[in-house]
């Protein structure tokens, strides 16, 4: 279970959250609102030597998390990133003019910025859906793109396709607890299946 909120069941994945993904690298998460409820501690519990560190930035969009990324690089040096941002680009009201792969060229440029600090690993969270149709319809759209890319440019996809709008909150665009919940176990599920991969090549 995860000890966020009313501690709701895990949903993701066959591993408990608490016994996932363990690992000796240092890991940032960091990314919009969506990581906000997900606590370092929590984290810890499931990465051994408490190498996780979280980091976020709400109502961040793709050009702000370009200059919030780098501080927080310096400052972890971590060996693997996570990044969840994109979010916030799409809304009612951009809906018509979005440019989607301009968006998601942006969001591996912000990779491509970790991999000049030399992170091992970046892995691109795929945004999350919303309550509006055409919002999520264009958020499906940018996603596909994403993981397109992300193959082409040496990078990890995590689609989190698990994730409907049942998990959403009452305004339709963040996540409930149980969202939350759902929400990390793809990262730490992710995270673990990644190391044990990894391990088995390099043995």
């Amino acid at each position: 279970q995860i000890n966020i909120g009313t501690k709701p069941k895990l949903v993701s994945g066959k591993k408990s959250y608490a016994g996932a993904a363990k690992s000796e690298k240092e890991i940032l998460f960091i990314g919009d609102s969506h990581l906000k409820d997900i606590k370092r501690k929590t984290l810890n519990n499931s990465i051994r030597k408490e190498k996780g560190f979280v980091k976020s930035f709400g109502g961040a969009t793709v050009s702000q998390m370009k200059y919030y990324i780098m501080p927080s690089i310096i400052e972890k040096t971590p060996d693997i990133v996570v990044l969840h941002v994109g979010g916030n680009n799409i809304n009612v009201k951009n809906i018509k003019n979005i440019d989607i792969h301009r968006l998601a060229k942006d969001i591996i440029d912000i990779g491509k910025l970790c991999k000049e600090r030399n992170i091992q690993e970046i892995i691109i969270s795929g945004i999350l859906v919303k309550r509006n149709y055409e919002v999520s319809s264009k958020i499906s759209e940018l996603n596909d793109v994403l993981n397109v890319l992300c193959m082409e440019n040496g990078f990890r996809f995590l689609s989190n396709s698990n994730i409907g709008t049942n998990l959403l909150s009452h305004d339709g665009i963040h996540l409930s607890t149980l969202g939350t919940n759902v929400f990390a176990g793809n990262i730490v599920d992710y995270i673990n299946n990644f190391i044990l991969i990894r391990s088995v090549n390099e043995d």
